[in-house]
């Protein structure tokens, strides 16, 4: 395989997440429900799945990323008071992470899941709470992008 041929198809696995964060953003704004817990996840999952395929790493049990990666759009990550947001972002990127282990747990690649897991739990906290960005659009989608940029590499 050439250069251009690998460089191809390692841009195509950071093009996934970000339509996943689009998707997932657009859930937070238009018909949430359908967008966001139905059409991103599966997007993603499918999307990883393929991209596996691609690269000759598929394994039949990534499936199980489906179910997880739909699952976790159905938890809440916002709160009344500071320390209500820290447990519940912390519960979500630690959830989050874990929807990375159906992939991790075939294809060996434990050190992209460790530094994956780091950066969605500092993101998410951080980003959440102290919101930089002050724009709630603006962190949900870094936030999904950086919980996510990793996870086609996996595989």
């Amino acid at each position: 395989m050439n250069e251009y041929t690998q460089g191809l198809i390692g841009t195509l696995g950071l093009v996934i997440p970000v339509i996943f964060s689009l998707l997932y953003w657009l859930g937070g704004r238009y018909n949430g429900r359908l967008i966001r817990r139905w059409v991103a996840p599966i997007f993603f999952t499918i999307s990883v799945i393929a991209y596996s395929l691609l690269v000759g790493g598929f394994h039949w049990l990534y499936l199980l990323s489906i179910p997880a990666y739909k699952g976790i759009t159905h938890i809440g990550y916002g709160g009344d008071t500071t320390a209500k947001k820290f447990f519940r972002r912390l519960l979500w990127s630690v959830l989050y992470s874990a929807c990375a282990f159906t992939f991790v747990m075939w294809s060996g690649a434990w050190i992209l899941f460790i530094v994956q897991t780091v950066i969605s739990i500092l993101t998410s906290i951080l980003f959440g709470i102290l919101n930089p960005f002050k724009s709630a659009p603006k962190e949900e989608g870094i936030i999904c992008f950086s919980s996510s940029f990793l996870i086609p590499y996996m595989v």
